[in-house]
């Protein structure tokens, strides 16, 4: 299908721009590269994940694995056996349920009889159930978390170092630091980074995982945890600032697994729930940069290749220092199975040609947080459950956020929100949305995160395909009060496939400088709903859109009003004869230059089911002046134009519009 491309800056310039801007993401030293063996510092890929039997109040559970006294001392996770937790759980019932248990292997007999240091289901709480568990989900293996720390100790001599993981399963489990500023559950971490010149190389994506712990628990351990009540499981790589020897870090050729057997699930409460231990677990994250107070900022090069991230119950790579951590690039990786957003992460984005599939959001993007041009581009994204992505924390002053050429197949919520967003161009994608998904385009929703007030800004969404399977919500939304108002959007040439849609347009005002230009939605079935709040401008809609006005039906002779607002196009579908129709010009401020009504009384009913007789309808362009009706004959159009006070069949020919300020190269 041919799509209409729009022209931006020179192919060249854009081209250099971004080489420059992603050269120095392979800075290295001139120094030898030094590459140390995890396994030569105690690292076992040793890990299984299988199911076992329980029995209330015995240390010893059972299996059809088989296992031999070389597995005696390492640690193990048995699922949902551990302390009991009562409460209210994340199906919102008062009821009682079960923390995890993380124990150790302390014997192991004919070689499916486990003995653990813990009993599953801690009988020193007297009102314990008394309960046998089968096939409970179990993760055994050596803890390699002491075997990483040694290996990046020895790194600490060195400019830049490769740590070569071999294939295999490597267990890590997390362990507490004392963390200054009170956000004890961000303290939990295995593989802490304080320093760049490091490259994390696996010998195969697939083959060599790191397998983060995935049982949750209330209180860690008896080691110094200067809390109680909190959930958690915790984080399996921490770059945490203040840095040293700012290299490039570097993740190739992994598997980083969060440990629990399903991570996308039905619920998605913020927070780790307490009594069941479900939901969003914002300390359950592949990859987690922080600042413990310095605002000195993480690495400023971060490179993900060909890394898999797999069952997280958080978002997957994260960010809570809110500094501009320079570069991220991510490139032909995949995240899977994920109850949060796959990216919720700072810095300047590449994030190209990667996969992002069963996950509840894609990302998460706060624009205070990055200084460079960032791209998200060629990626596929399939089977999200919640919304598709939202940028928030809008700055005027952001540098270009480009959108571009991915294909996303949406499975529920909005498509792409704006929460709000700034200086982003959306281009030649192709989307593809549920039958019970939202809107597709939503500029200003319900929990966005402002900067001082700062309100979404030069939007443009352009060239893009998009296909609903069949009725749709809406196909853009803008406007409200405060930081949902937007300033600069454009509309155009996008082209979508649906059959109908509650609203084409739904629209509240407090905005300006709106265009709908050159779309084309074939013969859907399309409302408007655009309103006259806060002052605002009603958007420019162009008359070289294609869409099918919703039909009016007016079989008694009445007056009715005609408002801008529900759309240029009135389609009289049934409408008696004699019937008067209003222009509102009452809204007149609101009115952007350029505006047209339609009256299409081409094809109106009332004539055909009454033997060809009448079916006429008159129209007064003015609610507030007396101007002589026009009479729009039964298989007529007639256009009104807006001039600026008044409408007029008589097109006064202006200045045309200048073209949009946020236009780039399209390939």
């Amino acid at each position: 299908m041919y799509r209409k491309r729009v022209l931006r800056e020179s192919a060249g310039r854009l081209a250099t721009s971004m080489l420059a801007g992603w050269l120095a993401l392979t800075v290295t030293s001139s120094q030898a590269q030094i590459s140390l063996n995890v396994t030569n510092y105690g690292a076992r890929g040793d890990a299984v994940q299988f199911f076992v039997n329980t029995k209330s109040n015995s240390v010893v559970i059972t299996t059809t694995n088989k296992l031999t006294s070389s597995d005696i001392g390492k640690t193990i996770e048995v699922f949902r056996v551990g302390k009991i937790t009562s409460g209210v759980n994340s199906y919102n019932i008062k009821t009682n349920d079960f923390q995890d248990v993380i124990a150790t292997i302390t014997n192991v007999v004919m070689g499916t009889n486990l003995y653990l240091s813990v009993k599953p289901q801690d009988v020193t709480t007297n009102y314990l159930p008394q309960l046998t568990a089968n096939n409970v989900f179990a993760t055994y293996g050596t803890d390699n978390t002491p075997a990483f720390s040694n290996v990046l100790a020895a790194a600490s001599s060195y400019t830049n170092v490769t740590i070569y993981i071999p294939n295999g399963t490597y267990l890590l489990m997390p362990i507490y630091r004392y963390w200054p500023h009170g956000l004890y559950g961000y303290a939990y971490g295995s593989i802490i980074i304080r320093r760049g010149g490091l490259h994390f190389l696996g010998e195969s994506e697939a083959g060599t995982i790191l397998l983060s712990r995935g049982a949750w628990r209330i209180k860690n351990t008896a080691d110094g945890t200067p809390y109680d009540g909190y959930p958690f499981r915790g984080f399996l790589f921490e770059l945490s600032a203040p840095i040293t020897n700012d290299y490039s870090v570097i993740l190739e050729n992994l598997t980083l697994d969060g440990g629990v057997q399903k991570g996308n699930l039905d619920v998605h409460g913020i927070a780790c729930n307490p009594v069941d231990g479900l939901g969003w677990d914002q300390q359950h994250s592949a990859y987690l940069t922080y600042d413990d107070g310095s605002n000195s900022g993480t690495a400023t090069h971060q490179m993900f290749t060909n890394v898999t991230v797999q069952h997280w119950r958080g978002e997957m790579f994260k960010s809570i220092d809110e500094n501009a951590n320079g570069n991220i690039s991510i490139r032909n990786s995949t995240f899977k199975d994920g109850c949060a957003t796959a990216l919720n992460i700072y810095g300047s984005w590449d994030v190209t040609s990667n996969r992002f599939e069963n996950i509840l959001d894609v990302f998460e993007y706060y624009q205070e947080h990055y200084t460079n041009t960032s791209y998200f581009r060629n990626n596929f994204v399939t089977n999200t459950t919640g919304n598709g992505t939202s940028w928030n924390g809008a700055v005027w002053t952001a540098p270009q956020f480009i959108f571009q050429s991915n294909v996303c197949y949406f499975g529920a919520g909005n498509g792409l929100g704006f929460t709000p967003g700034a200086n982003i161009s959306v281009l030649n994608n192709e989307f593809h949305f549920a039958s019970n998904a939202g809107t597709a385009f939503a500029v200003g929703t319900a929990g966005s995160q402002g900067v001082n007030g700062q309100y979404n800004s030069n939007i443009l969404i352009s060239c893009n395909l998009i296909i609903f399977p069949d009725k749709a919500s809406a196909l853009l939304s803008f406007g409200g009060g405060g930081i949902l108002a937007v300033s600069g959007l454009t509309f155009c040439s996008n082209t979508v496939t649906a059959n109908s849609f509650d609203n084409l347009i739904w629209a509240a005002s407090y905005s300006k400088n709106l265009r709908i230009d050159h779309n084309d939605t074939g013969n859907a079935v399309a409302r408007f709903h655009i309103t006259a709040d806060g002052g605002g401008l009603y958007p420019l809609i162009e008359s070289n859109n294609i869409y099918k006005p919703w039909p009016t039906y007016f079989e008694a002779v009445q007056t009715n009003t005609i408002s801008y607002s529900s759309g240029p196009k009135q389609y009289m579908d049934y409408v008696a004869t004699s019937n008067i129709f209003v222009l509102n010009d009452i809204e007149g401020s609101q009115i952007p230059a350029g505006a047209y009504l339609d009256i299409d009384n081409r094809t109106n009913r009332w004539a055909v089911l009454h033997n060809g007789v009448g079916g006429d309808v008159i129209i007064r362009p003015s609610q507030t002046k007396v101007i002589d009706p026009v009479l729009v004959k039964n298989g007529t159009l007639r256009t009104f134009y807006w001039n600026g006070s008044a409408w007029t069949t008589n097109r006064i020919l202006t200045k045309p519009p200048s073209p949009p300020s946020n236009l780039r190269l399209v390939q």
